[in-house]
């Protein structure tokens, strides 16, 4: 693939997550600067301040005063320039603002003033932002690193350098320009900064691109086989050279400390006076002359996920070496940027889960889960998303079973990522809720005990390349105010139809094949199925199926099956659009009440 070709790539998939996460141009800022939408609109004063986090001009908090970038002797044919640059930008005129922007900077080379340094950085980084709305990447990153050059201190033009580079696919770059914008911004008390979401969307793209190794620049933290002890519930062996003495402050659930012996001299041999292993492990040993407190910031072998994950950093991975593991029965609740992955080939590294609560709880952006078999045995879902439009996890190359619930729930506002990933559950596979967007790409979803997917409330799902099959009920179910949009996917061999959607939901099909189910697609209430260059198939049920005001539009459509609507959908949704009816392959009628069309009353409503 050509240079040309990999950076439109890159460029679309950098387009679609931004979409995704709302990192966009102010168009009514200073220099429309890059901004994460986790607020109001800031103004153009707010925009400019930042932080220095450097030791020169520290205050007692550690940062310098603020600095203003428009500060300094103000020429008043330049700010003309400027302004009406700003002028123009705001009336999406990019060219006019960024010839204005361009006849300042002349104007300010011309001045030769040393106070004109700021408004010249200023001047640059709206080039920048013009040059980028007008699609030429490399002038505006040669405009955005020429303010940052003239002022160092200020994060925008850094800002602007980090999404530039995210949006050609240079990942590394864009994280190094954010990790400056971040160094210097002063952190929350949680320790975020206004970049944190912008860091961990970088982190998450360049993962997908196979580059997780140098998004996460951390420590390596390993986690240990329990071996056999993983069937008993306990975690990796004590191991006095990795985790130190067995104490109160070190012991984990499972540890039984009546049984703990003082460590002796011949413990401690193979250790020299530094306390590190003449093995020449690359893990830190334990260093029995040291205090507890010090040595475990060296610590990075462990014998549980969870330890591990307390003892991390954001951008530390934690890698789950060859063989089973153990929850413990806890739940992982993920608030730190952080790679989660297995040793070796997917099912080489195993996580046993027994518990009624979830194994993993994410909580933020920037994490990533990846080749790790995760067997749940208990009544909640194995993997639970939460949170704000931020959080934006990708779980890929994972084999995810959970024999008493749910798979995955995912809710809140949160827009995951899942790839690649196998999913079975005692009930469904994946299951989204509230207003939150996910995106599945290349999973098999199957031998579900009821759906396959469930989109419920608000949310918005996008799934392309997905297989969904053999599941006890419905392959997709939409209901409520949701919407789905299922992309190059396969749904067959479901005991329901492909696809059911109701109430005001809305699903669109663009170049699914959907066969061998006891139904293909139907709508009711006041949802809306729109197929495009589908393959449809009812099997000994209705291929299209529309009861109450539900809608079916079809367009350029193979339909095998019986079609059961009211005229309207037969003239409005049906009858047009190149659509190949072909009568079935065996008899349809109504399913029976049986199976996934037993009616049950639902302890919620009054139904």
């Amino acid at each position: 693939m050509g240079s040309n070709a990999m950076e439109t790539e890159h460029g679309q998939r950098t387009e679609e997550c931004l979409k995704l996460l709302e990192i966009r141009d102010s168009d009514d800022d200073d220099d429309a600067t890059c901004v994460i939408k986790t607020k109001e609109e800031e103004t153009e004063e707010d925009l400019r301040y930042t932080w220095d986090s450097s030791s020169i001009g520290s205050n007692k908090n550690g940062h310098t005063a603020v600095v203003n970038p428009l500060d300094g002797a103000m020429d008043s044919r330049i700010m003309e320039k400027k302004n009406k640059g700003n002028e123009c930008f705001a009336n999406k005129d990019y060219r006019g603002a960024l010839r204005c922007y361009l006849e300042g900077i002349e104007l300010c080379k011309e001045g030769g003033k040393e106070g004109l340094a700021n408004l010249l950085a200023v001047l640059n980084s709206n080039a920048s932002a013009a040059s980028s709305r007008l699609k030429k990447t490399d002038n505006a990153i040669q405009y955005a690193e020429e303010a940052h050059r003239i002022l160092p201190e200020w994060t925008k033009p850094l800002s602007r350098l980090a999404e530039l580079y995210m949006n050609k696919g240079d990942y590394v770059a864009a994280l190094d320009a954010c990790e400056k914008c971040e160094r210097l911004c002063r952190a929350s008390s949680t320790g975020r900064t206004e970049f944190t979401a912008l860091h961990d969307t970088i982190v998450v793209m360049g993962s997908q691109m196979g580059q997780s190794d140098a998004m996460f620049r951390g420590r390596r933290l390993e986690v240990r086989s329990a071996g056999e002890e993983a069937w008993l519930g306990k975690p990796a062996p004590h191991d006095p050279l990795l985790d130190g003495p067995l104490d109160e402050s070190t012991a984990l659930p499972s540890d039984d400390l009546d049984k703990v012996q003082a460590p002796t001299a011949s413990s401690q041999e193979g250790l020299l006076t530094d306390g590190t292993s003449v093995r020449g492990d690359a893990l830190a040993d334990w260093n029995f002359s040291n205090t507890a407190v010090a040595i475990q910031s060296r610590r990075t072998s462990f014998r549980c996920v969870k330890e591990a994950y307390d003892a991390a950093k954001d951008g530390d991975k934690i890698v789950l070496l060859k063989g089973t593991h153990n929850g413990l029965g806890e739940t992982v609740s993920i608030k730190k940027r952080i790679l989660i992955e297995g040793e070796g080939y997917l099912g080489e590294t195993v996580i046993d889960q027994r518990a009624n609560v979830p194994t993993f709880k994410i909580e933020r952006g920037g994490v990533v889960i990846r080749n790790i078999d995760l067997d749940q045995t208990g009544f909640r879902e194995a993997i639970l998303i939460d949170g704000d439009e931020h959080v934006n996890p990708l779980i890929e190359n994972c084999d995810l079973k959970c024999s008493g619930d749910d798979c995955i729930h995912i809710g809140g506002r949160s827009k995951p990522i899942v790839r690649l990933c196998k999913v079975n559950a005692k009930k469904t596979g994946i299951k989204s809720f509230d207003t939150s967007h996910p995106t599945l790409h290349g999973c098999f979803i199957e031998k579900c005990g009821t759906q396959g997917i469930e989109i419920m409330d608000k949310s918005v799902m996008m799934a392309t390349r997905c297989s969904i099959s053999s599941c006890e009920e419905d392959g997709v179910v939409v209901m409520g105010c949701a919407t789905g949009t299922l992309v190059q996917c396969k749904i067959n061999d479901n005991k329901g139809p492909g696809v059911d959607c109701s109430d005001n939901a809305v699903v669109t099909l663009r170049n699914c094949d959907i066969h061998d189910n006891v139904g293909g697609c139907w709508a009711w209430g006041s949802s809306e199925v729109h197929a495009e260059r589908c393959k449809l198939s009812g099997g000994p049920a209705h291929v299209i199926l529309s009861g109450g005001n539900g809608k079916i539009h079809a367009t350029r459509c193979d339909i095998n099956g019986v079609a059961h609507a009211p005229e309207k959908v037969w003239n409005d949704g049906l009858l047009h659009g190149n659509n190949t009816f072909r009568d079935p392959d065996t008899s349809v009628d109504f399913p029976i009440e049986a199976g996934a069309f037993v009616w049950e009353p639902s302890p919620y409503t009054s139904l």
